[in-house]
């Protein structure tokens, strides 16, 4: 990612802030992506830390992005934080999402990326010894029930449960399936984040792409920064 350096005197602090809001909004910058360190933005623009800081507040303020300490600043969707406040549904599902813990989230993503992130490598060089087809059809049913969260979610926990089971790997597979219930939980309170459902269907054709192609390793990158980017999400929202 390039910025323009920029060159004093003049308000540093909106300069920086047009030009990332610039990238956020034309999509150079996507949803989930991580930020870098306040040091690299520091030297990709040429201004101080204080210029930084000030400029990433703003962004938070705006919703462009959303930032956990330990996980980093991620682009965010600022639908995601907009209510409507003359809805009850859409009330309904905030409430959902916000029974989620921060807590509860980390351990279910380690659990999944215990389970996940270990099986993913057995893609690596078998990519044509692989029935994706069961992921393919989990994936079509999460966009066609874009706005049911409740159907969106039974197919989101399908598809990683489909993943598994190309894997032929049982004990894995009965180890998920006897965690449904918990899972459900977790995944439900994940998708009634308002206007996710699009993300969160990019986010699995990508790395059901990359399994096809026995591109295991960034597959797991791509989870795990995810996962993160989850985590900012609720954490976020429960403020």
């Amino acid at each position: 990612m390039e910025y323009q350096k920029i060159e004093r005197p003049r308000n540093l602090v909106t300069e920086v802030f047009s030009q990332m809001q610039d990238k956020i909004i034309s999509g150079e910058m996507v949803e989930g992506e991580k930020l870098p360190s306040e040091n690299q933005l520091c030297k990709d623009f040429n201004v101080s830390r204080v210029v930084i800081r000030e400029t990433l507040q703003n962004l938070r303020a705006t919703k462009l992005i959303i930032t956990f300490q330990g996980k980093g600043s991620f682009v965010s969707n600022p639908a995601n934080f907009i209510m409507d406040v003359n809805s009850s549904t859409a009330e309904e599902l905030v409430n959902i999402s916000k029974k989620i813990t921060v807590g509860e989230l980390k351990e279910y993503f380690e659990f999944r990326e215990s389970i996940e992130c270990y099986l993913f490598k057995n893609f690596t060089g078998k990519k044509d010894q692989i029935d994706f087809t069961k992921a393919d059809k989990a994936l079509e049913e999460m966009e066609k029930n874009y706005g049911n969260v409740a159907k969106y979610t039974e197919s989101d926990y399908n598809f990683h449960l489909s993943i598994l089971e190309a894997t032929n790997k049982k004990l894995f597979i009965q180890s998920y399936k006897s965690c449904k219930p918990y899972i459900m939980h977790i995944l439900l309170g994940l998708n009634a984040i308002p206007s996710s459902g699009e993300w969160g269907v990019n986010t699995h054709r990508n790395i059901l792409d990359l399994l096809k192609t026995g591109n295991a390793q960034k597959a797991i990158d791509l989870l795990k920064l995810n996962d993160n980017y989850n985590i900012a999400r609720i954490s976020t929202l429960k403020k």
